[in-house]
């Protein structure tokens, strides 16, 4: 069987998504990872299939905008301003994202992946 893991968000959310596709593997299925580039080196390091979804969240929040946003410690200003971001990216990865699948049999996905 042909599994697609998706898993987005920041290392603390992708790599338990890293962890069940290295299961699946074991169980002799064929699977891959759709993550952010932040995480080619963790998916590729675990002997898995990495698919790109391009830059992700780890990578924002190195930029200076979202750093003090983060550093105010408001969770308003946080979720806010992570809405907005999700907003704006939403149309491309809805473009990038089918020819990811194909020839998938089944998506894995958290809530954070969909």
């Amino acid at each position: 069987m042909k599994i697609c893991v998706v898993a987005s968000g920041t290392r603390g959310d992708v790599q338990p998504y890293v962890a069940l596709a290295t299961g699946i593997q074991a169980a002799r299925h064929d699977v891959s990872v759709v993550t952010s580039d932040d995480f080619a080196g963790l998916v590729g390091g675990a002997g898995l299939v990495f698919r790109s979804l391009g830059v992700g969240v780890e990578a924002m929040l190195q930029q200076d905008d979202w750093r003090d946003v983060v550093e105010s410690g408001s969770f308003f200003r946080i979720v806010t301003r992570m809405s907005a971001a999700m907003k704006e990216h939403a149309a491309g990865l809805a473009e990038r994202m089918p020819p990811l699948f194909e020839g998938v049999d089944l998506v894995v996905a958290g809530m954070a992946g969909l």
